[in-house]
């Protein structure tokens, strides 16, 4: 086994190699796309990497169009269908208003449901009994059981 201060130093020296390689690396920008669309409507299985990769350089940037819309959308994981996403040109940023207006809300409008009564009649719904002469060729089984038994079995 090679020895502690060893393996220590040259742990050391890796993570200063690393770290030096890593340093002038820098993320990419999150940019618009030069073509963008100038509106959005979300539908069922949008995600704002979705969204984001319509309107910016690269999908990953989703946090920006999060933090674009803070006020609207308050969950990341959840934004809704029939949403539109804006693209307020005049202000360079994503909205989910109309440009110009205030009146985007990010959320469904409100459905107030209330308990109710179903009623139906079972007339009609009954299963019709299958005659037991029509059924009887098909039990195979012989079994010998007292006439009182018999009498109270249920029936088929």
């Amino acid at each position: 086994m090679k020895n502690f201060s060893t393996v220590v130093t040259r742990a050391a020296a890796a993570a200063l190699v690393a770290c030096v390689v890593a340093g002038p690396v820098q993320a990419a920008e999150c940019a618009f796309k030069p073509n963008a669309p100038d509106q959005h409507r979300v539908v069922k299985g949008d995600t704002l990497w979705d969204i984001s990769g319509a309107f910016l350089q690269h999908p990953w940037c989703w946090p920006q169009v999060w933090g674009m819309n803070r006020d609207e959308i308050r969950n990341p994981h959840w934004i809704y269908p029939g949403q539109i996403v804006y693209f307020d040109r005049a202000r360079g940023r994503l909205s989910l208003s109309k440009p110009g207006s205030g009146d985007g809300r990010g959320e469904p409008p409100l459905l107030r449901l209330s308990p109710q009564v179903r009623s139906s009649g079972l007339e009609n719904d009954a299963v019709q009994s299958i005659p037991s002469g029509v059924i009887e060729p098909y039990l195979t089984q012989p079994l010998v059981i007292e006439q009182d038994q018999l009498a109270n079995a249920p029936r088929i």
